[in-house]
């Protein structure tokens, strides 16, 4: 017998240590002060690496209430969400609101993943004691509930994924998690951003970087015209951030009470809605005017500062019109009371209720 080819040894070792850290990575279970723990060692089922795949449907251990609706089943959708009536194999992200009420969704990072170039998607349900203890804890003290104890946690957790577009070698991955939070009654979803370095696959537009086109969006929505909320740098290359960023004051952590249709968070109800009532008050403060032509969709989008913070809900929205320059434009009157406050900045919608018609006297 011939001496061993040192070349087909060489071979063999390095196909045996790569076959060891692979096997390392996926018998490990990783956690943090700011990740939940996640891996094979968590228990965690480990997601077949796919572009735009799915997983599921899971079945639920416990009854999940979601924007005011029970949940029994969820999808852990590669493309980062959690979807919990169909699946969600969507690459690019679209504004909130997504209609289609039978479809909620959480979404902490919403691009074109593609685990099949790298990086693992992790998840599980669970009742651990240890688990729990950290579910509630957090959960008491971010919404300052002393009584609120966990029963139930979903963690699902996109480790060091890859965009779709990019290489094998290239370095430029993502990790962020998603937990859902219950104690049967109340329901949580916590987003956590650990390093995040694309924003977007090449399908969605992005360069080769991972950058441009349409960014990720991160948010929770209802499946309705309501019931909503995107986390500010959504669809813009400033969701690069997202983890030096926080609605708990914690960088990289967002966290949302999810249980009734409006989304809220420690300081309340966050969402931005359509308020179809008029109140007989005084017109004052700000004003816009736009031409008939400019005013063909349902919809007038404005932007303004608010005046008046006031968290009290249910207050309504005046809009009004009056005949200006022989109805060349027409100008709209506001008086806010509450609406959606984002970065000090207030977004209205108005639905019109009025015909235009040209004065030709």
């Amino acid at each position: 017998m011939g001496e061993p080819n040192i070349f087909s040894k060489g071979l063999y070792t390095i196909i045996f240590l790569l076959a060891l850290d692979d096997f390392t990575k996926r018998t490990t279970s990783t956690s943090s002060s700011l990740l939940y723990p996640y891996g094979s060692l968590s228990y965690d089922t480990i997601a077949p690496p796919s572009d735009d795949g799915v997983n599921g449907p899971i079945t639920l251990s416990t009854k999940l209430t979601l924007f005011g609706n029970a949940s029994t089943i969820i999808y852990v959708d590669n493309n980062g969400l959690l979807s919990f009536n169909t699946s969600i194999s969507a690459f690019t992200p679209n504004k909130l609101p997504v209609l289609g009420g039978s479809n909620p969704f959480v979404a902490p990072f919403w691009a074109d993943v593609d685990n099949a170039i790298a990086g693992d998607i992790y998840y599980r349900q669970s009742t651990d004691t240890d688990l729990l203890s950290r579910a509630t804890s957090d959960i008491r003290s971010y919404f300052s509930l002393p009584t609120f104890s966990a029963t139930w946690v979903f963690v699902a957790t996109w480790s060091n994924v890859a965009y779709y577009g990019s290489t094998a070698v290239s370095s430029t991955v993502n990790t962020f998690q998603a937990v859902l939070i219950t104690n049967a009654s109340l329901t949580f979803a916590m987003f956590n951003y650990a390093s995040i370095h694309w924003t977007t696959g090449t399908s969605s537009g992005g360069d080769s970087k991972g950058t441009g086109g349409t960014p990720a969006l991160a948010g929770v929505n209802s499946g309705y015209k309501v019931g909503y909320y995107q986390i500010p740098s959504s669809l813009t290359t400033e969701i690069i951030n997202i983890s030096s960023t926080s609605n708990v004051n914690f960088p990289g952590r967002w966290v949302f009470k999810l249980d009734k249709l409006y989304p809220e968070d420690p300081s309340g109800i966050i969402v931005c809605h359509r308020f179809r009532h008029t109140l007989t008050v005084s017109l004052h403060l700000s004003s816009i005017c736009v031409k008939p032509s400019q005013m063909s969709s349902s919809l007038v989008n404005v932007k303004m500062k608010p005046f008046h913070n006031n968290s009290e809900t249910g207050k309504k929205m005046l809009s009004s019109y009056t005949r200006h320059n022989r109805f060349e434009n027409i100008c709209i009157f506001f008086n806010i009371f509450f609406f959606c406050f984002q970065k000090d900045t207030l977004q209205i919608q108005i639905h019109k209720h009025f015909n235009i018609k040209k004065n030709v006297s």
